[in-house]
């Protein structure tokens, strides 16, 4: 894994906005492989468009960052700051984010396919038709969350607080871990646990025939 400070990193950013900035006709595209950020500063930066897969951003500030269409395949973002980022499109499938902060995120049709999410925050966060299959979101808290055609086929729940939560997900079916146990639950039951957890407005739908 490659270490990037932050001197590196500002010069490597200011490269890739020249080339948002012109379309691909100046500066470079911002790509790194597997390469260590942990300590550095990016809050409220562009990366949109950017190539991350494989990157330790392990407590690092995004506060406002934008993410859209940015690949981060793989990433660690355990403990990251993501408050009000934007993840339009973005690619996070396989990502660890344990205790990651999303609050006031908007996410729209990005793909967490796989990710450890474990205790992550997504208080007032909006997702919209956002890829969760296979993920972990044991003992994450989703108060005052929009949730808008979310895919969760797959995906494992657990103790969790979602008091206030709106909005349709779309399930086949789903795990939902206690202490007695994983049950796969299907739409309905889904609903019904959604609401045991404060969500009163949230609904869980099969998906439409194919």
């Amino acid at each position: 894994m490659t270490r990037i400070d932050q001197a590196q990193l500002d010069e490597l950013v200011a490269d890739h906005g020249r080339w948002l900035d012109s379309a691909g006709g100046q500066g470079n595209q911002l790509v790194l492989l597997d390469a260590d950020l942990t300590g550095v500063q990016l809050r409220g930066v562009t990366l949109s468009e950017a190539a991350l897969p494989g990157a330790d951003l392990r407590g690092v500030d995004l506060t406002g960052c934008d993410l859209t269409a940015a690949n981060l395949v793989s990433a660690d973002l355990s403990g990251a700051d993501l408050t009000g980022a934007l993840l339009t499109k973005a690619d996070l499938d396989r990502v660890t984010a344990v205790a990651a902060r999303l609050p006031h995120t908007t996410l729209t049709r990005c793909s967490l396919i796989g990710a450890d999410l474990r205790q992550a925050l997504f208080d007032g966060a909006v997702l919209v038709k956002v890829l969760l299959p296979g993920a972990d979101l044991r003992s994450s808290a989703f108060r005052g969350c929009r949730f808008d055609r979310v895919l969760v086929t797959g995906a494992v729940f657990g103790p969790a607080d979602a008091t206030g939560a709106t909005g349709s997900l779309v399930a086949v079916a789903a795990f939902v871990e206690s202490t007695g146990g994983r049950d796969e639950l299907g739409p309905v039951e889904l609903t019904q646990w959604w609401r045991s957890v404060g969500a009163e407005s949230v609904t869980v739908t099969a998906p439409a025939p194919v």
